[in-house]
């Protein structure tokens, strides 16, 4: 044998994914959504992989809750959860498969609280093209 080597090149290159977190603990006593992180990315025409985590929780009374979801108002991207009394944290997170058009695109982690005071911290959001 010579002294040539052939290597095989592989033409996959794993999708870049599109992140977005805000670690810190944040509080509300609104009603209304609040961002508490935003993701936006520049989309192909394609399907995407959506994911998040954060944990939260509402501190009132037996009868009390707060909201949280993920959200994007031109693609139906919309996922939600309500903590009822939880009194400490707890897990908010989840994935879902949706399809994007071209363009810029922004989705948000909101969370509100329906009475006293919701919190959330170390919220994370990812996006990534499906090949």
């Amino acid at each position: 044998m010579s002294g040539i080597m052939l290597t095989k090149r592989n033409p996959y290159v794993p999708p870049t994914p599109e992140y977005a977190a805000s670690e810190t603990e944040s509080a509300t006593t609104s009603a209304t959504w609040q961002n508490k992180t935003t993701l936006t990315f520049t989309a192909e025409a394609a399907d995407y992989l959506i994911m998040w985590y954060s944990e939260f929780y509402d501190d009132g009374g037996p009868f009390s809750d707060g909201d949280a979801r993920i959200y994007n108002n031109t693609d139906a991207v919309e996922y939600g959860f309500s903590g009822l009394n939880s009194g400490s944290y707890k897990p908010f997170s989840g994935m879902i498969k949706v399809t994007l058009t071209a363009g810029s695109k922004t989705i948000y982690l909101q969370w509100l609280a329906n009475t006293n005071t919701a919190y959330i911290r170390r919220a994370r959001i990812w996006a990534v093209k499906i090949l």
